[in-house]
């Protein structure tokens, strides 16, 4: 990389701080396998132009690959164990892992803790389907059919 650094070293600071620049240089940390640098790189690029959306797939390539989605799950539930966001996050993470059981298992605490809660509802539903229990799945997606058939 030290070759490619230079590269974008040589720019004028003004350009180099640009998110297509940090997004390119995201890019190539990325594909050299240096998840945590091309993460910073497309956390600057974000700072730099947050409406862009130049490198945002492979940047939640990288998210993904760091495990940022367990982390933050695991914040939240450290944060605040009776919120149902919380262990919507957990059940996220469970979800991404294809552990469909525990999936389920964390969208139900969430819904346990707020019946009203209508997104932990609707990920219960996402999860029963995921696990080919279309009868319950179903039942948990929101009543209004036009709604239901969005979120699959």
């Amino acid at each position: 990389m030290d070759a490619l650094d230079d590269v974008f070293l040589q720019l004028p600071h003004k350009q180099y701080n640009t998110g297509w620049v940090l997004s390119q240089v995201g890019k190539a940390h990325f594909e050299l396998v240096d998840y945590l640098e091309a993460e910073r790189a497309f956390s600057n690029a974000r700072l730099a132009s947050p409406y862009s959306l130049e490198g945002m797939d492979i940047y939640s390539t990288v998210l993904y690959h760091l495990m940022r989605l367990s982390n933050l799950a695991q914040e939240l539930i450290s944060t605040d164990r009776l919120a149902p966001q919380s262990w919507c996050a957990m059940g996220n993470c469970f979800s991404m892992q294809k552990d469909h059981e525990t999936a389920l298992k964390n969208f139900q605490r969430a819904v346990q803790l707020n019946s009203r809660f209508a997104y932990a509802h609707t990920l219960c539903g996402h999860e029963y389907v995921a696990s080919e229990d279309f009868e319950n799945g179903i039942k948990k997606l929101p009543k209004r059919p036009s709604s239901r058939w969005k979120t699959l």
